[in-house]
Parts: C-alpha cells; structure tokens; sequence
C-alpha cells in the first residue's frame, strides 16, 4: 500500500529496477544471498507485494555446527576396551555382553542399542552438571545411572558420560568385572578372585 517514493525515501536508490506488465520491480541487494525486491504497481504506484530472500547460514546454525564438529572428537577419545583385564579398578566391564569403560561414552551405550531416558524432557547438558537416567534395552531397565558434563559448556547428552551404575541382586542385566567377578558369585569365590590384592574390610553392619 505504500508508495514507490515512500519506499525510496527509505531504502533509497534501488539496485536494479525492472517495469514488466505486473508491474515495477525494485530491487535491493545486499549480496548474492541476500535482497529485498518490492512490487509496485504500475497505476497507482502502491507497493502490491514484496519478497525478502536471505541465503546466508545464520550465525546459531555456524555455532551448533562447530559445537557438533567438536563434539564428534570426544567420539575419538573414548577407548572401548578390547577384553576385561585383571585390574578391578580399571573401570572395564561387560554389560550384556559388551565391553565398556567407565566413564562410558553415552553414545557408545546408544550404538549397542541401549535407549536412555531422563525424568525430566532433556537433549543437553549444561556444564560440569550431574543428572540421573535410566538406561533401557528391550526388557533390560538400568536405574541410577550417573550421567556427567565433564566440560564447563554445554553438551549433547550423548557425547556426556556415564561415570557410576549399579548392579545387584534384584537387577536382571548381568554385569561381570575384571576377574570374571560378578553379581551373584560366592563370597569364596570372590575372595579367591581377588587373593593377593590389597583391600579394606568392613564388617560393622555388613561384610564390605
């Protein structure tokens, strides 16, 4: 509804200009991906339409791709084990049949099926927090799962850690450790594994 000369009292002196039965096209280019073309008519000289076009990347977008460029790394700096080893404080396990690491790469649980989940409707992290989930494979269901933000910025949740789990008697996820130690084995058994380390024992209120 404005007039050509209301337009140009604005953005002054178009670019291009271009008279074609529709009418008079002004266009003003701020580069090759960027430019605002206005329509007037050619009676009256309102302004009957106008196009805005902007091509360029926005800047949010550059800094997610960098932050996910970046975060593909950490996918390198995570070493999966290639056997469960001697050393029980190693942080080597076999979940299900896979090795791990603690910490573990969230991601390294999702590529071996795993699904974790948060009470609370999450994608990040924010820095250095803590937040508990649950981890689940089909009817498999790991509770108490200790995810951490090892940076001071933001991250996806899958390139975070896992650094504590638990595995017990009522759990139905078998777990084995260094030493083929796991849930459910003897206390003889136990102690024959671990024969020649050096350890604390506590039998206050229950033998630890």
């Amino acid at each position: 509804g404005s007039l050509r000369k209301a337009v140009e009292d604005v953005f002054g002196e178009c670019d291009d200009a271009v008279q074609e039965n529709k009418g008079t096209t002004l266009t003003y280019t701020k580069s090759d991906k960027k430019y605002a073309a206005f329509v007037f008519d050619n009676k009256t000289l309102k302004l009957k339409s106008v196009t805005y076009f902007n091509n360029a990347v926005p800047e949010a977008y550059e800094d997610a791709e960098k932050q996910e460029e970046e975060e593909a790394d950490k996918k390198d700096e995570y070493v999966k084990p290639d056997a469960l080893g001697n050393d029980i404080t190693s942080g080597t396990m076999q979940i299900e049949g896979d090795l791990y690491k603690l910490p573990i790469l969230v991601s390294e649980l999702i590529d071996n099926g795993w699904e974790i989940t948060f009470k609370e409707d999450r994608a990040i992290l924010y820095g250095n927090e803590h937040l508990f989930g649950t981890l689940k494979k089909g009817d498999i269901e790991i509770s108490g799962v200790d995810v951490y933000n090892f940076d001071k910025t933001d991250c996806l949740i899958k390139n975070c850690y896992v650094i504590s789990m638990e595995a017990s008697a009522d759990t139905d996820y078998t777990v084995v450790l260094p030493k083929n130690i796991k849930v459910g084995m003897s206390e003889a058994d136990y102690l024959a594994a671990i024969n020649g380390l050096e350890y604390d024992f506590d039998s206050t209120h229950f033998n630890e």
